[in-house]
């Protein structure tokens, strides 16, 4: 069996609530947890943290991880991170939407694209039309090197226990960028965020859709999904077709049997390769006894 590929270089990660639920509401409580997980994580791991942005149902960061410490990294900030909203908001089950987070590799030439795609989370999540209006934790407009602090949080940690009571953590310039001033990179990176804000708020405006604003997103319920901003409804004179229930069960097990068939084929010619000792092979999103048991490769890294 072919050994598993280390995990070293400049990764950006992502990770969502389950369910989309609205758990991360951008409040300063919220940015103290992020900052003193990830504090933590980076201490324990040698990782060391470029840009993050914590929406409403999820986050995303760029790291740059050595010798194989992504995992331990990501391990450990998800888990304290669990751990601490379960507390929080009394949540019985699952936090995280699956098994193991998403990651990416950042080439060099790439960096500025995934600097400005982390930042764009909260107007691509429809939250807000601009990434600075956001209140929640997110780098966008914080200089390089800047140092993070948060207390150690009320919930889930053991207040006699080895964590510090106070954890820092600093951005530090990514590796690709490092022989580039700050003004440039702030330029580079603006100009890249102007154009993805602009392809958003198209894409919004041709679904009738519109940011919820920051009002709305710290009243959002933990225990709903995001919800969704209409810009209007329906022209006078429009009706919707009108469907019975039975007819309405039907379209959603239609829906739910097609992508389900679709798995099982893509499955069973991926499954049919690695028997075959094809260890290069990619199995679909959603495999995971060969993922996790024989590190299997599958859809999204």
């Amino acid at each position: 069996m072919k050994a598993r590929e280390l995990l070293d270089g400049t990764y950006r990660v992502w990770r969502r609530t389950l369910g989309d639920h609205a758990v991360l509401r951008p409040t300063p409580e919220m940015t103290a947890v992020f900052v003193y997980c990830f504090a933590v994580a980076c201490l324990k791991s040698g990782a060391i943290l470029h840009a993050v942005t914590v929406g409403l149902t999820g986050y995303e960061a760029i790291f740059t991880v050595t010798k194989d410490a992504l995992p331990i990294v990501m391990a450990e900030a998800n888990r304290n991170l669990a751990m601490v909203l379960k507390e929080m908001f009394t949540i019985h089950g699952p936090v995280w939407a699956d098994q193991a987070y998403e990651h990416e590799e950042i080439k060099p030439d790439e960096i500025v694209r995934a600097l400005a795609e982390i930042f764009v989370t909260p107007v691509r999540d429809a939250l807000v039309h601009r990434p600075e209006l956001w209140p929640g934790l997110n780098t966008y407009r914080v200089p390089f090197g800047t140092t993070f602090t948060a207390k150690r949080p009320e919930y889930y940690f053991d207040p006699e226990g080895d964590l510090p009571a106070v954890a820092s953590v600093a951005t530090a310039v990514p590796p690709a960028l490092a022989d580039r001033s700050e003004e440039a990179i702030r330029e580079l990176i603006g100009e890249q965020v102007a154009k993805r804000c602009a392809e958003i708020k198209e894409t919004l405006t041709a679904e009738n859709k519109k940011p919820i604003g920051v009002e709305r997103a710290l009243r959002a319920d933990p225990f709903a999904r995001q919800v969704v901003v209409r810009i209007r409804g329906r022209k006078k004179g429009e009706r919707e077709e009108y469907q019975s229930q039975k007819q309405r069960g039907r379209r959603v097990s239609r829906g739910f049997l097609a992508r389900w068939n679709d798995f099982l084929e893509r499955y069973h010619e991926a499954l049919a390769a690695w028997c075959a000792g094809n260890r290069e092979i990619e199995f679909p999103r959603g495999t995971y006894w060969l993922r996790y048991f024989h590190h299997a490769r599958c859809e999204g890294g």
